[in-house]
């Protein structure tokens, strides 16, 4: 298993264009996507089993903070660079009130 995720990571990061061209000429171009998730995958490898460790051994307290930290922290500033690059706002409530609602 060790030696496929290792093949596997070499070629993202050398070859990532021409493993992607395999799918079609629009994938192309997602060579850098690749070697991030690439990249991600080497620290996933590298850290080990520490989340399942943790929920194995009466621990997962420690693994949810964890996971949930890191969601919340992906999330916002995921937010905050679609919002800088794209004007698009993502999260459900508006970034500032347009209207009073009419009150009753």
């Amino acid at each position: 298993m060790g030696e496929t995720r290792c093949e596997q990571l070499v070629g993202a990061l050398s070859g990532g264009s021409t493993v992607l061209s395999f799918f079609g000429v629009g994938f192309g171009g997602g060579e850098t996507a690749i070697r991030i998730m690439a990249v991600g995958e080497v620290v996933n490898v590298l850290t080990g089993y520490g989340g399942l460790v943790l929920v194995m051994t009466g621990n997962e307290r420690g693994f949810t903070v964890s996971v949930v930290s890191g969601t919340i922290v992906t999330n916002l500033w995921a937010s905050r660079l679609v919002w800088q690059r794209l004007q698009v706002w993502t999260p459900v409530l508006p970034p500032w009130p347009r209207t009073r609602l009419a009150q009753h």
